[in-house]
């Protein structure tokens, strides 16, 4: 990812509980990645199969959140299922790493706490 975000300090964003981080963007992001603002959401992930891929690949995993803008997040692969039937190529479920609980969200630059 180090041609979306400046990775300076990126082992330091690593938390016990799932953490999204809003990163300033690199002028070389993709434009369809970045908030109004300017910035990209980024998270570490712990999921095996995810952190797996993401080796094979050597590349990042993008994602959507489990919560359409403006919806409630999805509790459970259901809710997962009825939110995206249609238009994600995947849900990946494991239950012994799927707390079905929002990430919080933070502003890397000012540790600034966005949601809980």
């Amino acid at each position: 990812f180090s041609s979306y975000f400046d990775t300076t300090g990126i082992d330091d964003l690593w938390q016990p509980t799932p953490v999204s981080w809003i990163m300033p963007a690199l002028a070389s992001c993709p434009p369809w990645l970045t908030a109004t603002d300017n910035t990209v959401a980024v998270r570490q992930c712990k999921h095996p199969d995810v952190a797996a891929l993401c080796e094979l690949t050597g590349q990042p995993l993008i994602s959507t959140s489990a919560n359409p803008s403006g919806m409630k997040p999805a509790t459970s692969a259901l809710q997962a299922h009825r939110h995206f039937h249609g238009r994600v190529d995947m849900i990946l479920v494991n239950d012994a790493y799927s707390s079905w609980r929002p990430s919080s969200v933070r502003r890397y630059a000012t540790q600034q706490v966005i949601r809980t």
